[in-house]
């Protein structure tokens, strides 16, 4: 424990401590000393325990930046013209030199990054009102691009994060030369233009980028046009419509696509910053790669810009926490953050707009993006304690501006504009924070309540099952009874052999609920998704008691076998009012399982016939089958079919302490198989299936002190499985005139590495409900 919190559990503990006696002496009638003197230490250590467990959380999480110094200094800082190693840093601030290390500059020299202000910031007369701002960069002209119109020639492929395709493309120039670039499909790809905007407004240099609105690729030949279709496809798990402008040709080698990014050049891997990633091994500690991490996740934003928070972060612990994608390649110090806070902080209005302009989104949503990108900027105040710095910068939470802009949300009814690929729309209309949304909310938590209890009071009255609590009691009983006997007999207390008691139980659970859920969702971008599920769970087993064992020590076992299915139909809906409206007999879903499982076999069969059907009869089976899938599955609804079974195996040893105090050691071994299957209607004319196999062996052992309930435990647990995983995606257009269908499905399978994954983790958990059970005081 560290020199603070020693102190605070210290003074937190003092008052328990000094009033010990006197607590002894006001209860020695009731309870014995040794009984209270336990209950007393019980719950000191877990005052203690408490304070420790709780005083440095969050440290290592990723995007957490601490409020105050830590000891720890920059790489590349210059101080008098001097470069700074870490320990010269830190040694001229402790001993006063140098007030704040926030207000030392990295290395400018480099390519990277160069200052933007008066080099003097331990100048009294320095003023950040001085600041020489950026020059507005024309990237079309650096890049010798038109926004629209271009034919470019399709070179290669790349290696492309998930949910990407990253291309290389040429353009012969007219002296002759070959000119190369990178063409980027993101459906947030926007977010890079908007980072490249705010990296520069702030000194660093960022290479030539832009949206281009249209432009066509030229491929080699029609097959390899169609290879790289099919990739755009997987790669994105996106319909090719998205991009695609006007219908393609079989024959044709060219295809025109909207809203692609553009960079300049073959390879910027490594340091093109707007991309918004980094190599950690790049980083090595420097404040001007470091402390990126706070423009990276204000600039960033979900497909949906309604989604797009109004806040950059949170205050937990005296540490703030930034989430991002990327955020475990930084690891910033608080000077670092505060140093590029200063920078970001000195924006204008003006440059807020310019910032969100450079995205080339549609002008409401460059209006909505100013509005947040204010309020984020605003965070920095309090979260880096800039008040006396810095004054906020006035934002509308509720901006309008004509009909696609409405109280601060985007609403459209096709979620996008014509020529964007991005949805910036997503299915959320009512604000979950709105009177009416918030009584439907009570109301659907009211409903889940309900069914959770009748089905409970279903399984407890209704279906077999085992009191084994009951069988236990009344085996104790009768160990009691025979031991009563014995003495009448016998005239002495004699203690009766060890024995071992079994019984055999068998359990049975229904499973079904509908609960809504809030949020992002197995991928879904809605704000409420639909949660209908419906299963059993049966187990049997045995279980063993010791009788007559020394009287301070207990000892029982367990053995079980279980088996769990489940089904659930998550379909996103508008919003939690409208979710009310749903019907309950859809909570059904192993009969919609049911049902639409045979159109899928049926579509699969259709393959085999594909050369004996007609392009007029394969459209219309196709086009019948499909009508009756999406009867059952609407677009962007899923279906799970869940299972796990295995044996289970539980040992629990027990010693008293005092009447009620008992000290325990608990040993589990479980093995588990997993499947799970999920269908998927992304899109119209598409499904994809997910199947998961997976198997899993869990071994835990714990030791603890229990009064009625586990007060204090010190655990260990191992978890060693191997998993599968088998992705298929089918395009069913069922036009075959210009797309013939995909039957059979593309196919992704992630086999299981040589060595099993495992992990093993020291848990451990205190509890604070004994205060009442047991009648200590809590401390005030």
């Amino acid at each position: 424990m560290s020199k603070v919190c020693a102190e605070s559990a210290g003074r937190l503990l003092a008052p328990v401590l000094k009033s010990l006696r006197t607590k002894l002496v006001l209860r020695s009638g009731f309870d014995s000393a040794r009984e209270l003197v336990l209950k007393k230490c019980l719950f000191a250590a877990t005052v203690a325990f408490v304070i420790t467990a709780s005083a440095s959380p969050f440290k290592d999480l990723p995007g957490s930046i601490p409020r105050a110094y830590e000891d720890q200094a920059a790489s590349d800082l210059v101080y008098q013209g001097k470069l700074l190693i870490p320990d010269d840093a830190r040694a001229l601030y402790e001993s006063g030199k140098i007030k704040d290390l926030s207000l030392i500059d990295p290395d400018g020299t480099s390519d990277l990054w160069s200052k933007l202000y008066p080099p003097q910031p331990n100048d009294p007369t320095f003023s950040w009102s001085s600041r020489i701002s950026a020059p507005r960069q024309d990237d079309w002209k650096q890049l010798g691009l038109a926004p629209s119109g271009e034919v470019l020639e399709f070179v290669s492929q790349q290696f492309s994060p998930v949910g990407t395709l990253h291309l290389i493309a040429q353009k012969k120039q007219p002296n002759g030369a070959i000119r190369t670039y990178q063409l980027i499909f993101d459906l947030k790809g926007h977010n890079m233009l908007l980072r490249k905007e705010l990296l520069r407004k702030i000194g660093y240099k960022v290479r030539p980028m832009e949206n281009l609105r249209q432009v066509t690729l030229k491929f080699k030949g029609a097959f390899s046009k169609k290879e790289f279709l099919t990739q755009l496809d997987r790669a994105t798990s996106e319909l090719t419509s998205r991009w695609q402008e006007g219908s393609v040709s079989e024959n044709s080698e060219t295809a025109t696509f909207r809203d692609l990014i553009v960079i300049d050049g073959a390879n910027d891997r490594e340091y093109n910053l707007a991309r918004g990633d980094m190599d950690p091994k790049l980083i090595r500690g420097r404040r001007l790669l470091n402390a990126l991490l706070i423009p990276f996740a204000m600039s960033d934003s979900p497909e949906s810009l309604n989604l797009m928070s109004w806040g950059c972060g949170m205050i937990e612990n005296n540490r703030i926490l930034m989430p991002y994608e990327s955020a475990r390649a930084f690891s910033p110090s608080s000077e670092d953050a505060r140093w590029i806070s200063r920078l970001i902080l000195r924006q204008s209005p003006q440059d807020w707009s310019e910032i969100a302009r450079a995205t080339g989104l549609p002008r409401e949503a460059q209006l909505l993006i100013t509005e947040k990108l204010k309020a984020r900027r605003n965070c920095l105040i309090s979260f880096f304690k800039f008040e006396d710095e810095f004054t906020e910068i006035p934002f509308n939470l509720k901006i309008s501006d004509g009909p696609n802009l409405v109280n601060g949300e985007l609403v459209k009814a096709e979620r996008t504009w014509d020529g964007y690929a991005r949805y910036m729309v997503g299915f959320d209309s009512e604000s979950p924070l709105s009177g009416t949304e918030l009584v439907s909310l009570f109301k659907s938590k009211s409903m889940t309540q309900a069914i959770t209890s009748a089905v409970g009071e279903f399984n407890a009255r209704i279906l077999p099952r085992t009191d084994l609590g009951f069988k236990i009691f009344d085996h104790k009983l009768d160990v009691s009874a025979k031991q009563f006997a014995n003495f009448i007999v016998t005239k002495k207390a004699k203690r009766l052999p060890v024995s071992v008691w079994k019984t055999p139980f068998f359990n049975t659970d229904l499973i079904f609920n509908r609960e809504i859920v809030a949020g992002h969702y197995l991928g879904a971008e809605n704000r409420v998704q639909l949660a209908d599920t419906v299963g059993f769970a049966v187990d049997t087993g045995a279980f063993f008691l010791w009788d007559n064992l020394p009287t301070p020590m207990s000892a029982s076992a367990s053995i079980r076998v279980f088996y769990v299915k489940t089904y659930t139909r998550l379909k996103p809906v508008v919003s939690i009012k409208k979710s009310l409206s749903e019907s309950l007999k859809d909570i059904i879903v192993p009969l919609v399982a049911s049902h639409a499982a045979s159109p899928l076999d049926k579509i699969i069969e259709l393959e085999k016939q594909r050369n004996i059907l007609s392009e007029e009869e394969l459209t219309k089976k196709l086009t019948e089958l499909l009508g009756e899938f999406k009867k059952i599955i609407g677009v962007g609804e899923s279906l799970l079919i869940s299972g796990s079974w295995g044996p289970e195996l539980r040992l629990d040893i027990g010693r008293s302490m005092s009447e009620h105090v008992q000290a325990y050691a608990r040993m589990q071994e479980k093995l588990v198989s997993f499947s799970r299957t999920q269908i998927f209607h992304p899109a119209e004319n598409r499904i994809q299936i997910y199947m998961d196999p997976a198997t899993a062996n869990v071994f835990s052992f714990g030791v603890g002190l229990r009064n009625y309930i586990p007060v204090l435990e010190l655990g260990y647990k191992s978890q060693i499985g191997i998993a599968d995983t088998h992705y298929f995606d089918y395009d069913l257009n069922p036009d075959v005139g210009k797309t013939r269908p995909s039957l059979n499905p593309s196919k992704l399978s992630v086999r299981p590495s040589e060595e099993p994954v495992s992990s093993i983790c020291l848990q451990s958990s205190a509890h604070l409900l004994f205060i009442m059970i047991s009648g200590i005081p809590p401390l005030v």
